[in-house]
């Protein structure tokens, strides 16, 4: 059951991701989609270019701007101007002025109203960075919000990638648009992890098959954003299969040609690579186990389960 809801909130979240467009008689609003004005770092203006699709940018039009909202009240006029760029897109820009009255670290929302259309943008203050030290806990295959401090009952699976969540506070928004890199003493090849974002929220998840290459424990990363430094701890621990020596959450082939290769004194097993093979529980690894390994891949026979 507990996996059947964690699928659940992993799909809303992957659908409330994508842009969400009503309309009301002749007014389109998309909601949960921000455009990002450029982060402001402390001096000048910045800006937001209105870009969405070729037919929505239609309705986005400079010369239909009515308003420009913020916490529930329209933003004075004095503080922000509203032009076209050479492609006839609507920037709208807000002055330095207004954008010192704001608080480093956080984001900050805006509806710019249209005659046709409403549009949501967001804005990253980031003027000093901060570094966090977040003690989390992983949640398996789940992007979504999460209170960094319930252990979720199920441990890591080893098939499903390895999630952080980041959620934002009093003093800290974050966002995918102010994520800079992942370090792991050096930084960490982007290909090997995901970065998603919904409102304050950030998951940070590493791919199951870089994961794994750790073994079981606990590592820390640092997440590093525009704004802060955040300290994350993965526990890439999970409860071995039977047979699954090279720890890719499956018995094949080649944990028979590992098995061998052990056998056969090539290569030593350790740890869990260890126990995994070790089907006759003999404490050693011999042709029995790769031949059992072997049958076992091609379906001809079970694993025994694992015994504690």
């Amino acid at each position: 059951m507990k996996k059947i809801i964690f699928a659940l909130v992993a799909i809303m979240l992957a659908i409330s991701l994508l842009p969400s467009v009503s309309a009301d008689g002749t007014k389109a609003t998309v909601t949960d989609a921000w455009i990002p004005f450029d982060v402001w770092r402390g001096a000048g203006d910045t800006s937001a270019t209105l870009k969405l699709s070729p037919d929505f940018d239609l309705l986005m039009k400079a010369d239909e701007f009515v308003s420009l909202e913020t916490g529930g009240a329209e933003l004075d006029k004095a503080y922000y101007t509203v032009t076209s760029d050479a492609d006839g897109r609507t920037v709208v820009t807000l002055k330095e002025e207004y954008l010192k009255t704001l608080k480093n670290g956080k984001a900050f929302y805006f509806h710019a109203e249209f005659e046709k259309a409403r549009i949501g943008l967001r804005l990253f203050v980031v003027t000093e960075k901060a570094t966090i030290t977040k003690d989390l806990i992983f949640m398996s295959g789940v992007d979504g919000p999460w209170d960094g401090k319930t252990m979720p009952e199920e441990p890591w699976d080893g098939k499903s990638d390895l999630s952080v969540v980041i959620t934002g506070n009093d003093d800290f928004s974050f966002g995918p648009e102010i994520f800079q890199k992942l370090v792991f003493d050096t930084e960490v090849d982007p290909s090997n992890y995901i970065v998603r974002g919904f409102g304050d929220t950030v998951s940070v998840n590493l791919k199951a098959e870089y994961a794994r290459r750790f073994g079981p424990g606990i590592f820390g990363f640092i997440a590093v954003f525009d704004n802060a430094d955040v300290t994350l701890n993965f526990d890439t621990s999970y409860t071995y299969m039977p047979g699954d020596i090279n720890g890719d959450a499956a018995v094949t082939a080649d944990d028979a040609r590992l098995a061998l290769r052990a056998a056969a004194k090539l290569d030593a097993l350790n740890g869990d690579a260890l126990a995994a093979a070790d089907l006759s529980g003999t404490g050693s690894i011999t042709a029995v186990e790769a031949r059992m390994i072997l049958r076992v891949a091609a379906k001809l026979e079970t694993a025994p389960a694992k015994t504690e």
